[in-house]
């Protein structure tokens, strides 16, 4: 078995064509964590497996969003951007001694957390824009659909060839 993927596992060339796929976006998108995968594939093929499938539907939904939405997109590629800094971040906070470089990255860490937040926030707003659009699109289909209530059944009789006298 292999990492899920869709509600199923997949293995074998599904994971080598969707593995290249993710490589080639995290490339583009996340270099270093992509130079970071490459070293470990084949220093610790388990371990790569591991991190790739987790990543994995964090990668699907940001091409996925990329390709809906250029702007949701890259918005969504900068939260995660933003996340991998602030990791990096936290752990060089825990190994440092001096005083003032602690103060500096604590300084750092809140600035990217306040814009990861912001960048959440506008997130959520385009999803909440994006699904008014559609219930006022379904809602000017529902008021069409009565209008023509009586058109459209006398249709269907007609075509399960039921004919009034």
């Amino acid at each position: 078995g292999g990492p899920e993927r869709g509600g199923r596992f997949f293995d074998g060339e599904a994971w080598a064509e969707d593995l290249d796929e993710a490589r080639a976006f995290l490339e583009e998108h996340f270099p270093e964590r992509a130079d970071e995968l490459k070293r470990l594939r084949t220093t610790n093929p388990r371990q790569f497996r591991m991190i790739m499938g987790q990543m994995m539907p964090r990668v699907h939904r940001m091409m996925e969003m990329l390709e809906r939405s250029p702007e949701a997109g890259e918005r969504l590629i900068r939260e995660q951007r933003l996340g991998f800094e602030i990791e990096r971040l936290t752990e060089e906070y825990f190994r440092t001694r001096d005083g003032k470089r602690i103060d500096a990255i604590r300084q750092e860490v809140r600035q990217r957390v306040e814009e990861q937040f912001d960048i959440r926030l506008q997130l959520r707003e385009m999803e909440r824009e994006r699904l008014e659009h559609r219930l006022e699109a379904m809602r000017q289909q529902l008021e069409r659909e009565r209008e023509h209530r009586d058109e459209r059944i006398q249709q269907t009789l007609n075509d399960l060839g039921i004919v009034e006298r």
